[in-house]
């Protein structure tokens, strides 16, 4: 881990998992941007007044993984790849510093708002049991029958909360994928930075931060890019400029 970055880090102040789910935005705009990880000191400088860190177990810097499920035809890739609104993304994800898993649905509405819904599971499981079933029938338009593990992976996060604003922020660094046969692809020098607000603005304190190092908007899907990069038989037109902006960061 780069000491610059571990120092910056150590620096802020710091909130717990019970403060920090005050502002839980499962309602919300999803702003993302794409940049390389030796700009994310300097950033994170610029900021260092505004925002809090999630701190858990004395830890900042935390790891999850994750499990995306589609169907075989993958219809979820698919309706990202062409640009469909009301579109769903359904996963499990488990925080590895506390072992704790939830299987979350994201759906991303024809007004551009992002609606999150999840249960806590007892444990993390690719194989979906009734109750899980259950959640995905009501709360999405897709069958668990219907629905294949994809893709996984791992990353790494940093999670902030604005001091005086209902607006949360993830930084995720050291991106990995795996498919289901084993293939792996590692985007070791890319940050996703997302800030996701009540309303969209462009006056947030990381975005005005994030355009001021020239660091413009550019959306990414962790399954869809990782979708892309492993899988030569799906379509991805549509990614192609992502795929580049990444090849060049």
């Amino acid at each position: 881990m780069n000491s610059d970055l571990l120092n910056i880090v150590n620096r802020f102040e710091s909130i717990s998992l019970k403060q920090a789910d005050k502002v839980k935005l499962f309602n919300r705009t999803d702003t993302k941007f794409l940049f390389n990880i030796s700009q994310l000191p300097e950033l994170l400088e610029k900021v260092i007044d505004k925002y809090n860190i999630l701190e858990i177990e004395n830890t900042r810097i935390l790891e999850y993984r994750t499990l995306y499920y589609d169907t075989p035809e993958k219809l979820m890739y698919l309706a990202h790849h062409n640009g469909r609104l009301n579109r769903y993304k359904i996963r499990q994800r488990e925080y590895l510093i506390s072992g704790t898993s939830f299987l979350e649905i994201k759906f991303k509405s024809n007004k551009n708002r992002t609606i999150k819904k999840r249960v806590k599971l007892p444990a993390f499981n690719p194989v979906l049991d009734q109750a899980t079933a259950n959640f995905i029938a009501d709360n999405s338009c897709f069958s668990c029958g219907a629905l294949v593990p994809a893709i996984s992976n791992r990353f790494s996060r940093i999670s902030f909360a604005h001091k005086s604003k209902s607006e949360r922020l993830t930084i995720d660094f050291e991106l990995s994928f795996e498919d289901n046969n084993g293939n792996q692809v590692k985007l070791d020098n890319i940050v996703v930075a997302e800030v996701k607000q009540e309303g969209y603005s462009l006056k947030a304190d990381m975005i005005q931060a994030l355009r001021s190092m020239h660091i413009r908007e550019s959306g990414m899907s962790k399954y869809c890019i990782g979708t892309a990069l492993l899988d030569s038989s799906v379509k991805r037109n549509t990614f192609k400029e992502k795929l580049m902006l990444i090849n060049k960061i």
